[in-house]
């Protein structure tokens, strides 16, 4: 049987449920795609060239740290992006529970986040008052950083994250092109991030923290401590193009951060009543008001453990619902052998009905009133003493 060859343009392909394929088509003429016809030449004088370049890539920062706005209370991170281009204009951030799942479209990142990484070591500093001390140098890979007053660092509008420490800082030094120093005075461990500032490292990571720099991811509490897959996609990049980062949400913001001012004193009856004073996630500089702040907690809870003099062993754990607890006499003399009159070693810890415990207020009490501890008036360069709002002075304790 004679065949001949008929060019056609396929428009549909169907399978039946026999496994039949049918095929519909269309006659088509290859001579339409071959114009014999020749361009005009155009004189382009006063006309620059016009080059479209690539938006490239996106760099993603998944944020598992403290909770930064009051609205963004809740199980979730933080993301940041920045593209390896001055192309780049936007990406949309894909998740999938594992490498074979199909990614699924969680949010839309449009703003450039300053993004850079430590090429110094940050130094332990204080807490309770500036940091004057330290500096640290950064590497930027992209952004730029500027200086602050005293008071807009202290409303926080910019915050800095290193490694996993939050921390505000009034003055910033441009080295080179990319390099800037971090020269102080700094707040440190911002947000309750007291527990992260002897944790600095070479290399780590270097965010700064906006209000359109970071943005809230919202997750759900089953899925905490699940390592997940995350890519952002450029727009108008492939999502197959794009790379994988290995995520774990493990709750960072939802711990409750540590109580302060622990103290404790003898009773009637030699117990050791211990009190402090909670702190908030949720306002206030430092998490630490000047009034009784917000629970932040389904309920208010707090585990005391008893400590050895060595702190490796955990004698006993006592809980209580206010910021207070009784370390009996008798409990004393079962874990020590006696009364404990100094040198009380205890972790306190505020409970979250969502994660468990937070982070820890540490001390070494000495209740008999033998202590280590003094307490110091604070006062401004003129000699006036510094006041809370209540008019009680501010002190300084130092060891």
């Amino acid at each position: 049987m004679a065949t001949r060859d008929i060019p056609v343009r396929i428009t549909e392909v169907g399978i039946a449920a026999e496994g039949i394929i049918s095929i519909k088509a269309v006659d088509e003429d290859p001579t339409i795609y071959h114009p014999n016809s020749i361009g005009d030449v155009v004189d382009r004088t006063g006309y620059p060239n016009q080059n479209v370049a690539a938006p490239g890539s996106t760099l993603l920062r998944l944020l598992d740290i403290a909770t930064l706005r009051d609205e963004d209370d809740g199980p979730g991170f933080y993301a940041a992006v920045r593209g390896v281009t001055t192309a780049w204009n936007a990406a949309v951030l894909y998740e999938s529970a594992d490498a074979t799942a199909i990614y699924s479209q969680i949010k839309t990142l449009d703003f450039p986040a300053p993004i850079g990484i430590a090429k110094t070591i940050l130094a332990s500093g204080p807490t309770a008052l500036w940091d004057y001390l330290n500096t640290v140098d950064v590497e930027m890979i992209g952004g730029s950083l500027e200086s602050f007053g005293a008071d807009e660092t202290l409303r926080g509008a910019v915050a800095y994250l290193i490694g996993q420490e939050i921390i505000l800082c009034q003055n910033v030094e441009q080295l080179s092109a990319t390099r800037w120093r971090l020269n102080g005075p700094m707040v440190r461990g911002y947000k309750g991030t007291e527990w992260a500032i002897g944790t600095h490292q070479l290399g780590e990571r270097f965010i700064v923290l906006t209000e359109n720099s970071v943005r809230r991811i919202n997750d759900a509490l089953a899925d905490l401590d699940m390592q997940r897959h995350f890519k952002a996609v450029t727009s108008g990049q492939a999502i197959e193009n794009a790379a994988v980062t290995l995520f774990t949400d493990t709750g960072i913001s939802l711990k409750p951060i540590s109580p302060v001012d622990i103290k404790g004193s003898f009773d009637m009856s030699d117990n050791v009543v211990i009190d402090w004073n909670r702190r908030s996630r949720l306002v206030g500089r430092n998490g630490r008001d000047f009034f009784d702040p917000p629970l932040g907690e389904e309920s208010e809870v707090y585990e005391t453990d008893i400590l050895s003099d060595d702190e490796l062993t955990v004698y006993r754990t006592l809980t209580s619902t206010a910021p207070t607890v009784s370390y009996l006499n008798a409990d004393q003399v079962t874990d020590f052998g006696a009364t404990k009159t100094s040198n009380l070693h205890v972790n306190v810890y505020p409970i979250s009905a969502a994660v468990g415990r937070g982070y820890p207020g540490h001390a070494v009490i000495h209740p008999s009133g033998e202590s280590g501890i003094g307490a110091f008036e604070m006062e401004f360069e003129s000699g006036a003493l510094m006041e809370f709002e209540d008019g009680s002075a501010m002190e300084f304790e130092t060891a």
